[in-house]
Parts: C-alpha cells; structure tokens; sequence
C-alpha cells in the first residue's frame, strides 16, 4: 500500500513517516475501541500525502479531488448509519443497542461496506 501512495503522490520518491503513521494508525484503531472518525482520518492522510499540493488545475487531478470528495461521502454515509444508536427486536423485547464507532469489527464491517455495497452503489461518480 505504502509504495501506491508513493508512487502517486510523493513521485515515485518515498514521503517521509508515511509507512510509521500508517502502522500507528493501524495499531491504534485494532487495538484499542477509540470511536473512529473516519472522514478526519481520510483528511490527516490526504494531508500527510501533501494532496493539497496537487495542481486542481489539470484535468486528471481536478478528477482525483472529485474522487477524493467522493470518497469521503462514501465514508461519511458509513459512520453516519454505524455510529447511531437504535431500538431492535431481541428474543421478543424492544432493547436500544448503541451504534458501533471502532475497533476491528467496526474496519472489518467498513471492508465489507466498501466491497458490497459502496462500489455498486455510488458507481455513477466517474471520477
């Protein structure tokens, strides 16, 4: 993953503390239950990949922004159905469960999101 982002964003050249903050990250998100937010992790890591120094100006990064923005929509969407809470139906009695927000469960849900749904479902961006 790490030599993709490179080779986009950094030229081919390695981007300094990319591969450590990814590793951190991870670790913090699997290990412990903080509650995720994903959209400002999706920002900190465009950021670190310097993503506000690409020229907006040309249509192929013009497109990558759109894809970017889109994608923060698909994760948004996300967070917005998994981190609320609601009533359900359990052995006949109504219970409240509290919404998922973290931990390896809530990435391995994300995975699946993603793979199932989010690719059919917001196919019409072309970027």
């Amino acid at each position: 993953m790490v030599q993709g982002f490179n080779a986009h964003f950094g030229k081919g050249k390695p981007i300094t503390g990319l591969e450590k903050y990814l590793q951190d990250w991870r670790s913090y998100h699997l290990t412990r239950k903080p509650a995720a937010n994903l959209v400002g992790d999706f920002y900190r890591l465009l950021y670190r990949l310097r993503a506000h120094e690409i020229d907006i100006n040309t249509p192929e990064d013009s497109a990558r922004f759109g894809a970017f923005g889109r994608f923060s929509t698909v994760l948004a969407d996300f967070e917005h159905v998994f981190r609320r809470g609601r009533w359900v139906t359990e052995n006949g009695q109504r219970v409240f469960r509290g919404g998922r927000e973290g931990g390896k469960e809530y990435f391995e849900t994300l995975h699946r999101y993603l793979l199932y749904y989010a690719r059919d479902a917001y196919e019409v961006f072309e970027g």
